[in-house]
Protein backbone atom coordinates (compact mmCIF):
# COMPACT_ATOMS: atom_id res chain seq x y z
CA UNK A 1 0.00 0.00 0.00
CA UNK A 2 1.06 3.32 -0.64
CA UNK A 3 0.12 6.60 1.21
CA UNK A 4 -0.38 8.97 -1.28
CA UNK A 5 -2.77 6.55 -2.24
CA UNK A 6 -4.50 6.99 0.47
CA UNK A 7 -4.54 10.11 -0.21
CA UNK A 8 -5.73 10.01 -3.59
CA UNK A 9 -8.90 8.34 -1.86
CA UNK A 10 -9.67 10.03 0.83
CA UNK A 11 -9.71 13.51 -1.27
CA UNK A 12 -11.95 11.89 -3.52
CA UNK A 13 -14.34 10.18 -0.52
CA UNK A 14 -13.91 7.03 -2.86
CA UNK A 15 -15.03 4.73 0.62
CA UNK A 16 -18.05 3.44 1.54
CA UNK A 17 -18.37 5.75 4.96
CA UNK A 18 -21.91 5.05 5.59
CA UNK A 19 -20.63 1.10 6.29
CA UNK A 20 -17.47 2.18 8.58
CA UNK A 21 -17.26 2.37 12.15
CA UNK A 22 -14.01 4.19 13.92
CA UNK A 23 -11.76 1.40 15.77
CA UNK A 24 -13.58 1.40 18.85
CA UNK A 25 -16.83 0.82 17.91
CA UNK A 26 -18.29 4.59 17.58
CA UNK A 27 -20.29 5.20 14.66
CA UNK A 28 -18.97 8.62 12.99
CA UNK A 29 -20.03 11.27 10.13
CA UNK A 30 -17.76 12.82 7.62
CA UNK A 31 -18.93 16.38 7.36
CA UNK A 32 -15.46 17.76 5.61
CA UNK A 33 -12.64 15.62 4.33
CA UNK A 34 -10.16 18.56 4.50
CA UNK A 35 -7.45 20.58 2.68
CA UNK A 36 -4.96 18.23 1.28
CA UNK A 37 -1.43 19.70 2.63
CA UNK A 38 1.34 19.21 0.51
CA UNK A 39 3.94 20.57 2.89
CA UNK A 40 5.39 19.48 6.16
CA UNK A 41 2.46 19.31 9.15
CA UNK A 42 -0.70 16.96 9.39
CA UNK A 43 -2.01 15.95 5.87
CA UNK A 44 -5.59 17.81 5.32
CA UNK A 45 -6.35 20.67 7.40
CA UNK A 46 -9.34 21.92 8.82
CA UNK A 47 -11.56 18.21 8.34
CA UNK A 48 -14.90 18.37 10.49
CA UNK A 49 -16.02 14.80 11.64
CA UNK A 50 -18.78 13.82 14.06
CA UNK A 51 -18.03 11.49 16.47
CA UNK A 52 -21.04 10.56 19.27
CA UNK A 53 -22.51 13.22 18.65
CA UNK A 54 -19.79 15.74 19.02
CA UNK A 55 -18.66 18.08 16.18
CA UNK A 56 -14.72 18.07 16.34
CA UNK A 57 -12.84 20.47 13.60
CA UNK A 58 -9.40 19.94 13.23
CA UNK A 59 -6.69 18.30 11.29
CA UNK A 60 -7.02 14.77 9.80
CA UNK A 61 -3.30 12.46 9.08
CA UNK A 62 -3.32 9.21 6.93
CA UNK A 63 -1.08 6.31 7.40
CA UNK A 64 -0.04 3.36 5.93
CA UNK A 65 0.52 1.97 9.92
CA UNK A 66 -1.31 3.60 12.82
CA UNK A 67 2.23 3.11 14.19
CA UNK A 68 3.88 5.38 11.46
CA UNK A 69 2.39 8.20 13.48
CA UNK A 70 5.49 7.32 15.92
CA UNK A 71 7.90 6.28 13.54
CA UNK A 72 7.61 9.80 11.64
CA UNK A 73 8.03 11.21 15.33
CA UNK A 74 4.82 13.22 15.03
CA UNK A 75 3.94 12.84 18.94
CA UNK A 76 7.37 15.01 19.36
CA UNK A 77 5.68 18.11 17.25
CA UNK A 78 3.17 20.29 18.32
CA UNK A 79 2.20 20.78 14.84
CA UNK A 80 0.02 17.56 15.27
CA UNK A 81 -1.56 18.45 18.14
CA UNK A 82 -4.83 19.19 17.00
CA UNK A 83 -5.37 16.21 15.06
CA UNK A 84 -8.74 14.94 15.40
CA UNK A 85 -8.57 11.46 13.31
CA UNK A 86 -5.96 9.27 12.61
CA UNK A 87 -7.02 7.25 9.19
CA UNK A 88 -4.98 4.30 8.67
CA UNK A 89 -4.45 1.12 6.28
CA UNK A 90 -3.61 -1.05 9.30
CA UNK A 91 -3.95 -0.73 12.84
CA UNK A 92 -1.26 -2.04 14.73
CA UNK A 93 -0.80 0.53 17.67
CA UNK A 94 -3.40 2.87 19.55
CA UNK A 95 -1.81 6.69 19.51
CA UNK A 96 -2.71 9.16 22.11
CA UNK A 97 -2.90 12.63 22.34
CA UNK A 98 -1.84 14.18 25.43
CA UNK A 99 -3.23 10.96 27.03
CA UNK A 100 -6.31 11.20 24.74
CA UNK A 101 -6.87 8.27 22.68
CA UNK A 102 -7.18 9.57 18.73
CA UNK A 103 -9.70 8.76 17.16
CA UNK A 104 -8.79 6.16 14.37
CA UNK A 105 -10.49 4.83 11.16
CA UNK A 106 -8.57 1.71 9.44
CA UNK A 107 -9.67 1.46 5.63
CA UNK A 108 -7.96 -1.92 5.23
CA UNK A 109 -11.02 -3.87 4.18
CA UNK A 110 -13.05 -1.20 2.42
CA UNK A 111 -10.72 -0.02 -0.11
CA UNK A 112 -11.26 -1.47 -4.01
CA UNK A 113 -8.71 -3.14 -4.72
CA UNK A 114 -9.52 -2.86 -8.60
CA UNK A 115 -9.05 0.50 -8.59
CA UNK A 116 -6.05 0.09 -6.32
CA UNK A 117 -4.45 -1.93 -9.13
CA UNK A 118 -5.55 0.64 -11.90
CA UNK A 119 -3.90 3.46 -9.76
CA UNK A 120 -0.88 1.21 -9.59
CA UNK A 121 -1.14 0.92 -13.38
CA UNK A 122 -1.65 4.03 -14.77
CA UNK A 123 1.27 5.79 -12.21
CA UNK A 124 3.72 3.16 -14.02
CA UNK A 125 2.65 4.08 -17.26
CA UNK A 126 1.93 7.83 -16.14
CA UNK A 127 2.34 10.62 -18.62
CA UNK A 128 3.02 14.38 -17.84
CA UNK A 129 0.85 15.81 -20.89
CA UNK A 130 -1.87 14.13 -22.11
CA UNK A 131 -1.77 16.36 -25.16
CA UNK A 132 2.42 16.00 -25.63
CA UNK A 133 2.54 14.68 -28.96
CA UNK A 134 0.15 16.92 -30.26
CA UNK A 135 1.37 20.24 -28.66
CA UNK A 136 3.69 20.93 -31.51
CA UNK A 137 1.75 20.63 -34.37
CA UNK A 138 -1.34 23.03 -32.40
CA UNK A 139 -1.37 26.55 -33.72
CA UNK A 140 -0.11 28.52 -30.86
CA UNK A 141 -3.08 30.42 -30.63
CA UNK A 142 -4.70 28.05 -28.36
CA UNK A 143 -1.74 28.17 -26.17
CA UNK A 144 -1.77 32.17 -25.86
CA UNK A 145 -5.55 32.14 -25.48
CA UNK A 146 -5.03 29.63 -22.24
CA UNK A 147 -2.28 31.57 -20.96
CA UNK A 148 -3.72 34.62 -21.24
CA UNK A 149 -7.08 33.19 -18.93
CA UNK A 150 -5.08 31.58 -16.54
CA UNK A 151 -2.37 34.18 -15.84
CA UNK A 152 -5.16 36.65 -14.58
CA UNK A 153 -6.76 33.75 -12.74
CA UNK A 154 -2.98 33.37 -10.91
CA UNK A 155 -2.94 36.81 -10.22
CA UNK A 156 -6.38 37.05 -8.94
CA UNK A 157 -5.79 33.62 -6.14
CA UNK A 158 -2.43 35.34 -4.87
CA UNK A 159 -5.10 38.51 -3.77
CA UNK A 160 -7.47 36.30 -2.30
CA UNK A 161 -6.11 36.54 1.52
CA UNK A 162 -6.07 40.72 1.38
CA UNK A 163 -10.43 40.96 0.62
CA UNK A 164 -10.80 39.21 3.98
CA UNK A 165 -8.61 41.94 5.99
CA UNK A 166 -11.25 44.53 6.49
CA UNK A 167 -10.51 48.37 6.48
CA UNK A 168 -6.55 48.35 5.72
CA UNK A 169 -4.76 51.41 4.46
CA UNK A 170 -2.85 51.10 1.21
CA UNK A 171 0.70 50.96 2.73
CA UNK A 172 -0.42 48.05 5.10
CA UNK A 173 -1.63 46.09 2.62
CA UNK A 174 1.15 46.93 0.54
CA UNK A 175 3.13 45.40 3.64
CA UNK A 176 1.35 42.44 3.64
CA UNK A 177 2.02 41.54 0.47
CA UNK A 178 5.45 41.87 0.40
CA UNK A 179 5.73 39.59 3.67
CA UNK A 180 3.74 37.17 2.14
CA UNK A 181 6.13 37.39 -0.75
CA UNK A 182 9.31 36.99 1.34
CA UNK A 183 7.52 33.90 3.14
CA UNK A 184 7.65 32.25 -0.29
CA UNK A 185 5.01 29.12 -0.89
CA UNK A 186 6.32 27.47 2.49
CA UNK A 187 6.04 30.06 4.83
CA UNK A 188 3.85 32.40 3.35
CA UNK A 189 1.19 32.03 6.07
CA UNK A 190 3.37 33.02 9.13
CA UNK A 191 4.81 36.04 7.28
CA UNK A 192 1.25 37.09 6.81
CA UNK A 193 0.76 36.54 10.64
CA UNK A 194 3.67 38.33 11.29
CA UNK A 195 2.59 41.44 9.26
CA UNK A 196 -0.92 41.23 10.87
CA UNK A 197 0.42 41.57 14.44
CA UNK A 198 3.53 44.06 13.92
CA UNK A 199 1.65 46.15 11.92
CA UNK A 200 3.94 48.73 9.77
CA UNK A 201 2.38 51.77 11.87
CA UNK A 202 3.87 50.00 15.04
CA UNK A 203 7.51 49.84 13.15
CA UNK A 204 7.52 53.16 11.38
CA UNK A 205 6.95 54.25 15.49
CA UNK A 206 10.31 53.41 16.15
CA UNK A 207 13.65 53.80 15.07
CA UNK A 208 14.74 51.39 11.99
CA UNK A 209 17.65 50.13 13.63
CA UNK A 210 15.10 48.32 16.03
CA UNK A 211 13.15 46.63 13.11
CA UNK A 212 14.86 43.59 13.36
CA UNK A 213 14.48 42.46 16.99
CA UNK A 214 11.39 43.34 16.75
CA UNK A 215 10.65 41.51 13.68
CA UNK A 216 12.02 38.55 14.96
CA UNK A 217 10.66 38.50 18.73
CA UNK A 218 7.37 38.44 17.02
CA UNK A 219 8.13 35.77 15.09
CA UNK A 220 8.87 33.70 17.82
CA UNK A 221 12.59 32.82 16.69
CA UNK A 222 14.69 35.37 18.70
CA UNK A 223 17.35 33.05 20.19
CA UNK A 224 20.66 34.82 21.91
CA UNK A 225 22.17 31.39 20.61
CA UNK A 226 21.69 32.11 17.25
CA UNK A 227 24.80 33.71 15.62
CA UNK A 228 22.71 35.59 13.49
CA UNK A 229 20.97 37.60 16.10
CA UNK A 230 24.35 37.84 18.35
CA UNK A 231 23.91 41.64 17.62
CA UNK A 232 20.56 42.14 18.18
CA UNK A 233 19.57 44.45 21.62
CA UNK A 234 17.64 41.82 23.49
CA UNK A 235 16.52 44.05 26.48
CA UNK A 236 14.71 46.58 23.65
CA UNK A 237 12.84 43.50 22.88
CA UNK A 238 11.81 42.42 26.22
CA UNK A 239 10.91 46.57 27.07
CA UNK A 240 8.64 46.88 23.41
CA UNK A 241 6.95 43.13 24.65
CA UNK A 242 5.65 44.58 27.23
CA UNK A 243 4.86 47.87 26.00
CA UNK A 244 2.39 46.37 22.76
CA UNK A 245 1.97 42.91 24.97
CA UNK A 246 2.95 41.12 22.14
CA UNK A 247 2.50 37.41 22.31
CA UNK A 248 5.42 36.19 20.51
CA UNK A 249 4.57 33.22 17.49
CA UNK A 250 4.83 29.48 18.04
CA UNK A 251 8.23 28.19 16.63
CA UNK A 252 6.67 25.37 15.39
CA UNK A 253 4.60 27.38 12.89
CA UNK A 254 7.61 28.01 10.47
CA UNK A 255 8.94 25.71 8.18
CA UNK A 256 12.25 24.37 6.88
CA UNK A 257 11.11 21.24 5.23
CA UNK A 258 12.18 21.16 2.03
CA UNK A 259 13.95 24.20 2.37
CA UNK A 260 17.72 25.28 1.76
CA UNK A 261 19.51 27.25 4.64
CA UNK A 262 19.54 30.29 2.29
CA UNK A 263 15.72 30.02 2.48
CA UNK A 264 15.66 29.46 6.29
CA UNK A 265 12.52 31.60 7.89
CA UNK A 266 15.32 33.07 10.45
CA UNK A 267 17.39 34.48 6.92
CA UNK A 268 14.07 35.47 5.36
CA UNK A 269 12.90 37.31 8.40
CA UNK A 270 16.45 39.05 8.59
CA UNK A 271 16.42 39.74 5.04
CA UNK A 272 12.45 40.92 4.93
CA UNK A 273 13.69 43.32 8.16
CA UNK A 274 16.72 44.98 5.92
CA UNK A 275 13.80 45.36 2.96
CA UNK A 276 11.31 47.31 5.74
CA UNK A 277 14.26 49.62 6.64
CA UNK A 278 15.00 50.47 3.08
CA UNK A 279 11.19 51.22 1.53
CA UNK A 280 9.10 53.86 2.57
CA UNK A 281 5.64 51.46 0.95
CA UNK A 282 4.54 54.68 -1.03
CA UNK A 283 2.74 53.58 -4.01
CA UNK A 284 3.66 56.70 -6.19
CA UNK A 285 6.02 54.28 -7.70
CA UNK A 286 2.65 52.92 -9.75
CA UNK A 287 2.34 56.04 -11.37
CA UNK A 288 5.71 55.33 -14.07
CA UNK A 289 5.87 53.25 -16.48
CA UNK A 290 5.97 49.33 -16.41
CA UNK A 291 10.02 49.48 -17.43
CA UNK A 292 10.87 51.90 -15.18
CA UNK A 293 8.74 50.26 -12.32
CA UNK A 294 11.06 47.47 -12.76
CA UNK A 295 14.12 49.44 -13.07
CA UNK A 296 12.84 51.18 -9.67
CA UNK A 297 12.36 48.10 -7.78
CA UNK A 298 15.36 46.44 -8.43
CA UNK A 299 17.03 49.56 -7.72
CA UNK A 300 16.03 48.90 -4.44
CA UNK A 301 17.22 45.51 -4.19
CA UNK A 302 20.98 46.35 -5.14
CA UNK A 303 20.86 48.87 -3.04
CA UNK A 304 20.96 46.17 0.00
CA UNK A 305 22.84 44.22 -1.55
CA UNK A 306 25.76 47.11 -1.69
CA UNK A 307 25.32 47.56 2.08
CA UNK A 308 24.59 44.30 3.68
CA UNK A 309 27.32 41.52 3.11
CA UNK A 310 25.63 38.16 4.62
CA UNK A 311 21.97 39.52 4.17
CA UNK A 312 22.23 39.90 -0.09
CA UNK A 313 19.65 39.01 -2.15
CA UNK A 314 19.78 36.79 -5.02
CA UNK A 315 18.83 37.64 -8.25
CA UNK A 316 16.18 34.21 -8.35
CA UNK A 317 14.94 35.70 -4.73
CA UNK A 318 14.52 39.27 -5.88
CA UNK A 319 12.42 37.86 -8.99
CA UNK A 320 10.23 36.30 -6.92
CA UNK A 321 9.57 38.60 -4.67
CA UNK A 322 8.59 40.96 -7.42
CA UNK A 323 6.73 38.40 -9.30
CA UNK A 324 4.60 37.31 -5.69
CA UNK A 325 4.28 40.54 -3.62
CA UNK A 326 4.88 43.98 -6.16
CA UNK A 327 2.91 42.39 -8.83
CA UNK A 328 0.05 41.32 -7.04
CA UNK A 329 -0.20 44.12 -4.62
CA UNK A 330 -0.31 46.68 -7.99
CA UNK A 331 -2.74 43.96 -9.62
CA UNK A 332 -4.81 44.47 -6.54
CA UNK A 333 -4.44 48.23 -6.43
CA UNK A 334 -5.62 48.68 -10.00
CA UNK A 335 -9.15 46.72 -8.64
CA UNK A 336 -9.36 49.13 -5.81
CA UNK A 337 -9.17 52.04 -7.85
CA UNK A 338 -11.15 50.32 -10.89
CA UNK A 339 -8.09 51.10 -13.06
CA UNK A 340 -7.46 48.84 -16.02
CA UNK A 341 -4.21 50.47 -17.13
CA UNK A 342 -2.22 49.21 -13.08
CA UNK A 343 -3.51 45.91 -14.18
CA UNK A 344 -2.31 45.77 -16.99
CA UNK A 345 1.32 47.50 -15.75
CA UNK A 346 1.45 44.68 -13.72
CA UNK A 347 1.24 42.10 -16.95
CA UNK A 348 3.54 43.72 -18.57
CA UNK A 349 6.14 43.86 -16.07
CA UNK A 350 6.03 39.81 -15.90
CA UNK A 351 6.68 40.06 -19.84
CA UNK A 352 9.77 42.34 -19.27
CA UNK A 353 11.25 39.51 -16.25
CA UNK A 354 12.94 36.65 -16.82
CA UNK A 355 11.61 32.90 -16.69
CA UNK A 356 11.47 31.04 -13.57
CA UNK A 357 13.88 27.87 -13.66
CA UNK A 358 12.22 25.01 -11.99
CA UNK A 359 10.98 21.00 -12.37
CA UNK A 360 8.08 22.22 -14.07
CA UNK A 361 9.17 24.78 -16.50
CA UNK A 362 11.76 21.86 -17.84
CA UNK A 363 8.68 19.54 -18.55
CA UNK A 364 7.23 22.17 -21.00
CA UNK A 365 10.61 23.08 -22.25
CA UNK A 366 10.96 19.35 -23.25
CA UNK A 367 7.79 19.11 -25.11
CA UNK A 368 9.28 21.91 -27.30
CA UNK A 369 6.81 24.50 -25.28
CA UNK A 370 8.52 28.27 -25.56
CA UNK A 371 9.30 30.24 -21.94
CA UNK A 372 10.46 33.13 -22.75
CA UNK A 373 9.89 35.24 -19.84
CA UNK A 374 8.05 35.43 -16.41
CA UNK A 375 4.88 36.15 -17.67
CA UNK A 376 5.19 32.67 -19.79
CA UNK A 377 6.55 30.83 -17.07
CA UNK A 378 3.88 32.08 -14.55
CA UNK A 379 0.91 31.03 -16.84
CA UNK A 380 2.45 27.57 -17.81
CA UNK A 381 3.24 26.80 -13.83
CA UNK A 382 -0.46 27.75 -13.39
CA UNK A 383 -1.64 25.62 -16.58
CA UNK A 384 -0.01 22.60 -15.22
CA UNK A 385 -0.90 22.70 -11.61
CA UNK A 386 -4.39 23.48 -12.42
CA UNK A 387 -4.74 21.35 -15.67
CA UNK A 388 -2.01 19.06 -16.50
CA UNK A 389 -1.91 17.01 -13.64
CA UNK A 390 -5.11 17.42 -12.72
CA UNK A 391 -6.07 15.66 -16.49
CA UNK A 392 -8.75 18.32 -16.50
CA UNK A 393 -8.10 18.32 -20.39
CA UNK A 394 -11.78 19.44 -21.36
CA UNK A 395 -11.11 22.39 -19.10
CA UNK A 396 -8.16 23.72 -20.91
CA UNK A 397 -8.09 25.44 -24.57
CA UNK A 398 -5.58 23.37 -26.09
CA UNK A 399 -6.89 20.02 -24.89
CA UNK A 400 -10.16 20.97 -26.34
CA UNK A 401 -8.89 21.82 -29.23
CA UNK A 402 -7.25 18.24 -30.00
CA UNK A 403 -10.36 16.39 -28.45
CA UNK A 404 -11.93 17.96 -31.19
CA UNK A 405 -10.03 16.74 -33.83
Amino acid sequence: MKEEYLHLIWKQKRLPFHLMKLITGEKFQILNVGIHNNESGPDFFCGEVVIDNYNWIGNIELHVKSSDWNLHNHQLDKAYNNVILHVVYEYDKPIYINGRLLPTLVLKEYLDVKHFEKYLNSTLKYSEFMCEKNTVYLDSIYLESMKQKVIINRIDRKINFISLIPNLDFNQVFYLFIANAFGMKVNSIPFQELANTLTLKMLHRERKENYCVLILGVSGLLDKDNLLFSKLDFNFWNFTKQKYSFISMDKFIWKKKGLRPSGFPEKRLLQFSKFVENFNFNTCFTDSTSKEILVFLKSVFHKINSDSCNLKFSKGTIELIITNGFIPFIWWLGNYKNDFELKEKSIEILSLMNSESNATILKWTKIGVKNENAYDSQALLEIYNHFCSKKKCLFCDVGNKILDK
